[in-house]
């Protein structure tokens, strides 16, 4: 009798160690995944800016970065691109893995670390996120119109005084004025022609001189 139980029980862990085994098998062939969670469904009809500004939750643990593509595309609901050649250029590969763990922050600041950690940047081009260097992020300008009107009649300053404070304080390195100057005036509405980067920056320095002068609500930004 105790023969057959010390039988059954080399039988019963033989069959728990194969299946151990074919978990173990199965878990390092299934490939790494990202995983994105928003914090609350995307709005219809927002543009890609909008819905950047969106907060939830990004984990992933040695995920390619190409997979890291579809599944912002999934979150989205939106085209995302890499731009292949210029991550060649750089020496990035789309199999490169990525891991990371972010808890209710915006999707912008999502992307800004987690390709920041390769080196690379991203644009918003039509619509469409587009994954690059930060060199080839850098040459695209985009023109915005920032309405001061109500910093202008709070603080009595000028527009041109106001655009020097920005060009001061706000990638003081990255404004050329070599050319035709990157800025108008038309009756308190400031015309920046700039990166995107430099643009989310001068977009929250001026909310802050809202805040600061107890002005309601956020700089209107015409996109």
């Amino acid at each position: 009798m105790r023969r057959l139980q010390l039988i059954g029980f080399v039988v019963i862990s033989g069959l728990a160690f194969a299946r151990l085994a074919e978990a173990q098998e199965a878990s390092a062939t299934k490939p790494a995944r990202h995983r994105i969670v928003l914090a609350e469904p995307l709005a219809a009809g927002k543009t890609l800016d909008e819905l950047l500004e969106a907060k939830g939750t990004f984990q992933a643990e040695a995920a390619a970065l190409k997979s890291f593509v579809a599944a912002l595309e999934t979150a989205l609901d939106m085209t995302v691109v890499l731009r292949t050649k210029k991550l060649e250029e750089a020496a990035v590969s789309m199999d490169t893995p990525l891991t990371y763990k972010l808890t209710n922050v915006r999707i912008k600041t999502a992307l800004k670390l987690i390709l920041g950690e390769l080196g690379l940047s991203y644009v918003s081009e039509d619509n469409v996120l587009v994954v690059t260097t930060p060199e080839d992020a850098g040459s695209k300008y985009v023109t915005r119109v920032y309405d001061c009107c109500d910093l202008l009649d709070a603080n009595e300053d000028s527009a041109q005084g106001l655009f020097e404070e920005i060009t001061t304080l706000v990638h003081p390195d990255s404004w050329d004025f070599s050319g035709p100057a990157p800025s108008a005036d038309f009756k308190g509405l400031l015309i920046i022609s700039q990166t995107q980067e430099v643009h989310q920056d001068v977009e929250k320095f001026l909310n802050q001189l809202h805040q600061a002068l107890g002005i309601a609500g956020k700089v209107k930004v015409q996109k």
